[in-house]
């Protein structure tokens, strides 16, 4: 139940980094864009940490 909550908590905020790292890049904001890109990787690394712990 609780990694069920938490893997959907985790999708969610990897989608809207991604979001935010593809709206940086098309706006040339490029600190921003790889920023966003660095946090949904750690947040994809923390997920299957508790996917398989």
């Amino acid at each position: 139940m609780i990694k069920g909550f938490l893997l959907a908590f985790d999708v969610i905020l990897i989608a809207i980094f991604l979001i935010g790292m593809i709206f940086g890049v098309k706006t040339k904001e490029t600190v921003m864009g790889l920023l966003s890109g660095a946090i949904a990787f750690i947040i994809t690394l923390n997920s299957l940490f508790i996917l398989y712990s």
